[in-house]
C-alpha cells in the first residue's frame, strides 16, 4: 500500500502529537520519541528542506542524523507549549540542516560568488595598471566605475572592508540551479557586517531574528501584539527584500495580501489601514498617527535587542 503522503498542518499536527505523547508517563518513550523523529524527518523532506531535497538527500540518509540529534535535543528539554515549540523545533532544524552543510561541502567545493570574483578582479586590473598597492577609495572609485550593477556604495564598501580584513572569509557555499545561475546555500562572512538591516546574508542571523522577536513582541500587552505584527509584516514586505527568510513570525493574512497585490500591480496597504482594522472605531487622522508612531517604537525597541543578541554571537559584527 502506497505511503499516506500528509499536507504541511497534519504532519504538524502528528509531529506535536508524538511530541506529547513522549511526556507522558504511561507512553513507551522510545517509541514515541522514534515516531516524533519519523514525522519531523518526513515534515523536512517534504516541506522545510523541499527546495533543497536532492542536494542535500544525496549522501544517503546523513542529514537525518542531523535530524535526530536536533529532535533528541528537544525531548530532553521541558515540554513546551505548540505555540513555543514550533518556532524552536523551525530554529533548531535549520541549524541542523547549516551544520550538514558546513560537514559535508569540501573546502574544494566552495565557490566565491560572482560579484566577490569580479571584484577581485576589478582590483588586480587596477593595481596591475598602477604598479603598486591601491587605496581602498581608489578601489571603490574604480569599482563604481567598472560595476554600475552594484547600485548601493554600502555595498562596495562592505566587499572591500570584508577583503581587508584579515579574519575575514569572503568564500560563499553555493550550488547552480538549472539556469546556471549561482543560488546561495547559507552565506557566512566572519568578520563584518554593517547592513544587516536591508540585506540579511546568513541564516544563522535570520534565526537570531526569528527567535528574538518572538520573545520581544510576546513581551508586549496581549491586545497590541496581532496589530504589532501585522504592521511589522509590512514594513518588512516594504523595506526587506529578503523578507521570505521571516515567513514564520510574519502575519500571514498581511503577508498574502500584500505579496497578492504586488503581483497584481497594485499598492500595499496603507499602515493606517492595519490600524483600523484592529481599531475600527479611529478615524483616519489618528490612524495614521497612531499606526506610524506605534511601529517605530516597535521597532527601534527590537533593533537595540536584535542588535544585542547578534552581537553575542558575532562579536566582530559592526552596525
Amino acid at each position: 500500500m502506497e505511503e499516506r503522503k500528509y499536507n504541511d498542518e497534519e504532519l504538524k499536527a502528528r509531529i506535536y502529537a508524538f511530541y506529547s505523547e513522549y511526556y507522558d508517563p504511561s507512553s513507551d518513550r522510545s517509541k514515541a520519541l522514534g515516531q516524533l523523529w519519523f514525522h519531523v524527518c518526513k515534515w523536512c523532506r517534504h516541506y522545510l528542506y523541499k527546495k533543497e531535497e536532492k542536494f542535500l538527500y544525496e549522501k544517503g540518509d546523513d542529514v537525518e542524523v542531523e535530524i535526530y540529534k536536533t529532535v533528541k535535543r528537544c525531548a530532553e528539554k521541558d515540554k513546551m507549549p505548540e505555540k513555543d515549540f514550533f518556532p524552536y523545533l523551525y530554529v533548531s532544524l535549520v541549524n541542523a540542516k547549516n551544520q550538514y552543510y558546513r560537514d559535508h561541502l569540501q573546502e574544494g567545493s566552495l565557490k566565491e560568488t560572482r560579484t566577490l570574483r569580479k571584484i577581485k578582479g576589478c582590483i588586480e586590473a587596477l593595481e596591475k595598471s598602477m604598479g603598486r598597492e591601491t587605496t581602498q577609495d581608489e578601489r571603490f572609485y574604480y569599482i563604481s566605475e567598472e560595476m554600475p550593477e552594484i547600485k548601493k556604495e554600502t555595498t562596495i564598501r562592505d566587499y572591500l572592508q570584508c577583503l581587508a580584513s584579515s579574519g575575514a572569509k569572503y568564500k560563499f557555499n553555493t550550488k547552480i540551479d538549472k539556469s546556471g545561475k549561482e543560488v546561495s546555500i547559507f552565506d557566512i562572512i566572519e568578520g563584518n557586517f554593517s547592513t544587516y538591516e536591508k540585506e540579511i546574508t546568513d541564516d544563522n542571523i535570520a534565526e537570531i531574528i526569528k527567535e528574538e522577536f518572538e520573545k520581544y513582541i510576546n513581551g508586549k500587552q496581549e491586545r497590541t501584539i496581532p496589530f504589532l505584527r501585522a504592521i511589522y509584516t509590512l514594513d518588512c514586505v516594504e523595506n526587506n527584500k529578503d523578507y521570505n527568510k521571516l515567513r514564520p513570525i510574519l502575519d500571514r493574512d498581511i503577508l498574502e495580501i500584500c505579496e497578492k497585490r504586488g503581483k497584481d500591480g497594485e499598492k500595499l496597504p496603507a499602515k493606517y489601514e492595519i490600524y483600523m482594522k484592529y481599531h475600527p472605531d479611529s478615524d483616519k487622522k489618528t490612524a495614521v498617527s497612531n499606526a506610524s508612531s506605534m511601529l517605530k517604537e516597535f521597532v527601534n525597541g527590537f533593533e537595540a535587542i536584535l542588535r544585542k543578541a547578534i552581537k553575542e554571537e558575532y562579536p566582530n559584527i559592526r552596525f
